[in-house]
């Protein structure tokens, strides 16, 4: 099972298909994110790097002198350089394909006119209404860039103190719902709603108030209550967002 959100995510748990989605579509926004894919004690050392540098090396000289045998006298070699990538070679392809469709459909939305319309603003009084307030304070600052809904937490100090005591799985449900019911119409496509969801997740991971791992688990529960069962009834998530564009088109 992929987590709920709750807590860090572990290694196991961060190989569905929902998370992987997820952070390749982060990355995508967020290109550092990309240097934490990898744990510190997978990363060579020094001292691995000059011996892969000179391993390297050596095969180049030998594919040198390769080129000078007669193909009919290595057959094996050059069925071993040729053959398919691996499963999770392909299965990192077919999610860094379903990443980047996600992320034409948010690139090609929001600049629409009239997709966001600004709430009228409420002034809190009580807790229910601190926590719609914040609701409402997100929604807004999400149409803009991770960075800038960041900084404008980190301004807003009542923001961040709300945002901080209220943020669970729960209130990012809220957010995404609110979010979600402004930017589509009601005969929106899945891919839309689907596209939006991995855009608020990849931004709210940019909130210091946070870790990072906690948004994608929250994400990743959101994707799998409202869409999983949607992708794979068409066949998988990468089927299912091309049938569904291709229906749209006709």
């Amino acid at each position: 099972m992929c987590p709920t959100g709750a807590s860090e995510m572990n290694g196991t748990e961060t190989d569905c298909i929902e998370f992987r989605i997820l952070m390749a579509y982060a990355q995508r926004r967020r290109p550092e994110l990309k240097a934490q894919r990898s744990p510190e004690k997978e990363r060579p050392s020094p001292a691995a790097r000059e011996h892969k540098a000179s391993e390297t090396s050596k095969t180049k000289k030998r594919r040198g002198w390769k080129k000078l045998i007669p193909k009919c006298v290595r057959p094996q070699e050059e069925e071993l350089s040729e053959q398919p990538p691996t499963r999770d070679q392909a299965k990192e392809k077919d999610v860094e394909e379903i990443a980047e469709k996600l992320q034409e459909i948010v690139d090609s939305n929001q600049n629409l006119p009239g997709l966001f319309r600004r709430s009228d603003s409420i002034e809190p009084d009580g807790i229910d209404d601190e926590e719609q307030y914040t609701i409402q304070r997100l929604v807004e600052l999400l149409k803009e860039s991770g960075d800038e809904l960041n900084q404008e937490i980190k301004t807003d100090k009542y923001l961040s103190k709300c945002f901080k005591e209220a943020y669970s799985y729960s209130f990012f449900k809220k957010v995404t719902d609110m979010f979600l019911e402004r930017v589509c119409s009601s005969a929106a496509q899945e891919p839309d709603r689907i596209a939006f969801t991995a855009d608020i997740t990849a931004k709210l991971t940019t909130v210091d108030n946070h870790p990072m791992n906690q948004s994608m688990g929250f994400g990743v529960k959101y994707l799998r209550e409202h869409f999983s069962i949607w992708a794979e009834s068409h066949g998988g998530w990468q089927k299912a967002l091309n049938n569904a564009e291709e229906e749209e088109v006709e």
